[in-house]
């Protein structure tokens, strides 16, 4: 595990937001859990370019909101969820189908 934490993860989220020239985001193994949920919608709301969002191996945890972001995002293709506390325990990973 890094040392990622909630605190961290929320203003590397924030950042996120603004941010147009990531593509892939990889939180993976880190300390961060479903209180970094809230800043991942409001970035996924925000940011037009990220494709991908690995959150494995985290205590993260989905909410009908994130849900929600991650359907309405504009360009995200991938989230990985793998072994994480999903809140139905049967998503591992999203693969979103976008019109080319």
């Amino acid at each position: 595990m890094n040392k990622i934490d909630d605190a961290n993860g929320k203003k590397i989220l924030k950042a996120l937001s603004k941010n147009d020239n990531l593509y892939h985001l990889d939180l993976s193994s880190n300390e961060i859990s479903g209180l970094s949920s809230e800043g991942l919608c409001e970035a996924l709301k925000e940011n037009k370019t990220i494709k991908s969002i690995d959150l494995s191996n985290t205590n993260f945890t989905t909410t009908p909101d994130l849900i929600k972001a991650i359907e309405d995002s504009p360009s995200l293709i991938n989230i990985d969820l793998k072994s994480t506390k999903v809140s139905d325990g049967n998503i591992f990973i999203f693969k979103l189908n976008r019109g080319c």
